[in-house]
């Protein structure tokens, strides 16, 4: 069985503790989750090596948007998935890759789950 990396972007620790859980319950032990409370953080764990399946980031960050950490990924030819997890109604983005999904609001977490299933799929490892 293949575990999904997913990595989570947000600067709201508490956010990222209730997604990390929330997830964790509905896949189970078929997903691993990453938690980067900023869009550097992140960089940083791309640039160490590390790899994953699927990104869903916050777009409002101190250091920086979401429509930047997305910037950064389209430029170094990254095809990961990308969603857009935000309360944020007037969001920005730069030109955008194939990979980028679209902007989920964070009041609307089975959209967002349902969307990671339905791409789970897509990458041959439903959960």
């Amino acid at each position: 069985m293949m575990v999904i990396n997913l990595l989570i972007v947000d600067d709201d620790s508490d956010i990222l503790k209730s997604l990390n859980a929330l997830l964790s319950v509905k896949f189970r032990e078929k997903i691993s989750v990453t938690e980067a409370q900023s869009g550097n953080e992140a960089i940083g764990f791309l640039r160490s090596g590390m790899k994953f399946d699927f990104i869903v980031s916050d777009y409002n960050m101190p250091d920086g948007t979401g429509a930047d950490f997305l910037f950064f990924l389209n430029l170094s030819g990254s095809s990961v998935p990308f969603i857009l997890f935000s309360g944020e109604k007037n969001i920005k983005l730069p030109k955008s890759g194939a990979n980028y999904l679209g902007v989920v609001d964070k009041t609307n977490t089975n959209l967002l789950i349902e969307i990671l299933y339905l791409n789970f799929s897509n990458l041959g490892h439903a959960p």
